[in-house]
């Protein structure tokens, strides 16, 4: 195959492994072959081969309605701090990445059925959810927080017996239903927005959510009659990004990637962009 590339009058001694010296020749291809592996082996090449679909797109899902994490902006692209930070991660990994939006109520499902390859939008990591999937390192963490119009409870045992709202399927949701801690009634939102907005509408006494997602509502112009309520809450605190149990190579790969945006400053960037303390 090497040979028929170069032209019959070539002349000897250049260097070619079109010569006369067949065995010679194939001596030469397999050591060049051997060194090949060889060096693919010691850089890694191999075994950080990525888990991407078959055109060798790494597709990502996220919410999209989860500001300041995962939301559109006014032109309709998704951006937040998780979006940028899986761009990053894709960089890092010189991989080619796409992102998508998926509720929030069927994103590990559609991750199983293999939709896409990895979930990054502010997960939790739970007992439940790794019965399912698999998470990496954790990428930033944040207790719960109650958030109620101002003055309107000194503190969250007054809560008690009153109409409280999360978001449907969330860490949140899954506390305030489990066993019932304040004998209120919960109302289940789709999402976060929808969430913010019966508060605004007086339909909940309090919202249960992230304290960072709160910190974002509460600094905007709608967020100004209300704030935190109560200490924090502090189960199932730290956020990860979700792969299928079965690509555990995709996982390292990005445990890897998320400690070299640390230690080369990406993440503390990014961090700053949306939050003015780090949230690691």
């Amino acid at each position: 195959m090497l040979a028929r590339h170069i032209p019959a009058d070539r002349p000897a001694g250049r260097c070619s492994l079109a010569h006369d010296d067949t065995t010679r020749g194939r001596s030469v291809l397999r050591r060049f072959a051997v060194a090949c592996v060889s060096l693919l082996l010691v850089l890694g090449v191999v075994a950080a081969a990525p888990a991407t679909a078959g055109d060798g797109v790494l597709r990502i899902a996220t919410e999209g309605a989860y500001p300041p994490f995962n939301f559109r902006n006014e032109a309709g692209e998704l951006t937040g701090f998780d979006v940028d930070f899986a761009r990053a991660l894709c960089d890092t990994m010189n991989t080619r990445c796409e992102l998508q939006a998926e509720p929030w109520d069927s994103i590990i499902a559609g991750l199983l059925e293999q939709r896409y390859d990895a979930i990054v939008a502010s997960m939790s990591v739970t007992e439940a959810r790794k019965q399912k999937v698999a998470f990496t390192d954790k990428y930033y963490s944040t207790p719960m927080r109650f958030v109620a119009r101002r003055g309107a409870f000194t503190s969250s045992d007054q809560l008690q017996g009153g109409v409280l709202g999360a978001q449907a399927e969330t860490t949140s949701y899954a506390f305030l239903t489990n066993g019932d801690p304040y004998g209120a009634r919960v109302h289940a939102f789709a999402t976060m927005e929808e969430a913010y907005a019966g508060l605004l509408a007086g339909e909940v006494d309090a919202v249960l959510t992230d304290s960072l997602v709160a910190w974002d509502f509460l600094k905007s112009d709608a967020g100004q009659p209300f704030s935190f309520v109560g200490d924090p809450i502090y189960t199932d605190t730290e956020i990860a990004i979700a792969v299928r149990k079965e690509d555990e190579a995709l996982r390292r790969r990005f445990n890897k990637a998320i400690a070299l945006l640390i230690i080369d400053g990406t993440y503390q960037r990014i961090n700053q962009k949306y939050f003015p303390f780090s949230i690691y």
